[in-house]
């Protein structure tokens, strides 16, 4: 008698985290000069973005050894003045915490990991007419870049080498999707999806401040989502701040971890 159907248990806290890590890294193997060193579930991505959260030592999962691990961040950032960041779990940060203090990162930062399973559904309207395209044309990169920096009320300037990056080659990085919100043919509100197995993974969602609360970032954020259904995604997975926590229980993520990150006080970060 043939053994009944066992699906596929949910992702869980290794498969975010994998999102999480991944995205950042695409970002840094798509801007020139950037690299990812991964050794021992230490993965350090520098994208040389002037950007602490584009230039990040991740320790998510516990890892099987942090011996060198100061000598590697020396080699990757103590040559320059370019902000970085440390992020690490609940689980991870007693180990990591010392090392982020040693090299003067003063300025923590707590982020609720949240998870919005299942992706079923269906798309709300703003309540004003809001025209989303994902973008498909490298050449519109910049476009996204520079509504996502405007939203976030950041420089555009920081991340066009990335949006270079990604003209250069004629293509987003593997499992990146970008989208903009149009009101009146003027982009206004971007979102990203990064898609890994089981995760759509959602990133910069911003809003230019004349254009917020009319649902925008919502409306984004669940086409992102779930669009990743179509790519096989059971859940969709962000880390969310505190202004957008609402927004984003509404849709239907609940936290369920927490991410602490350490940066110089005067880091920038979206």
């Amino acid at each position: 008698m043939p053994r009944p159907f066992a699906p596929s248990p949910a992702p869980g806290p290794t498969a975010w985290h994998a999102n999480v890590v991944g995205a950042i890294s695409a970002v840094a193997r798509f801007t020139p000069g950037g690299t990812v060193e991964e050794a021992g579930g230490v993965t350090i991505a520098r994208s040389g973005v002037a950007l602490a959260a584009f230039n990040c030592v991740f320790v998510l999962d516990p890892p099987s050894s942090l011996e060198g691990l100061e000598a590697r961040i020396e080699r990757a950032f103590g040559d320059d003045r370019l902000p970085w960041s440390v992020m690490a779990t609940n689980e991870t940060a007693p180990r990591l915490e010392p090392i982020a203090r040693a090299f003067g990162l003063d300025r923590e930062v707590v982020l609720p990991g949240m998870v919005w399973e299942p992706l079923g559904e269906t798309p709300r309207p703003p309540a004003v007419a809001l025209e989303i395209r994902p973008i498909t044309d490298p050449r519109s990169a910049q476009e996204f870049v520079r509504t996502m920096m405007e939203g976030f009320e950041g420089s555009p300037e920081l991340l066009l080498p990335w949006a270079g990056g990604i003209a250069a080659r004629g293509r987003f990085p593997p499992g990146v999707h970008g989208y903009l919100g149009y009101v009146a043919g003027r982009p206004v509100a971007s979102a990203l999806r990064f898609t890994t197995p089981g995760v759509a993974g959602i990133y910069g969602v911003a809003t230019l401040p004349e254009f917020r609360r009319r649902g925008f970032g919502e409306a984004l954020t669940r086409r992102a989502a779930l669009d990743g259904r179509g790519e096989g995604c059971r859940q969709s997975y962000l880390q969310s701040s505190e202004m957008g926590r609402s927004v984003y229980e509404r849709i239907g993520y609940r936290a369920v971890e927490e991410y602490r990150e350490w940066a110089h006080g005067s880091a920038r970060r979206t």
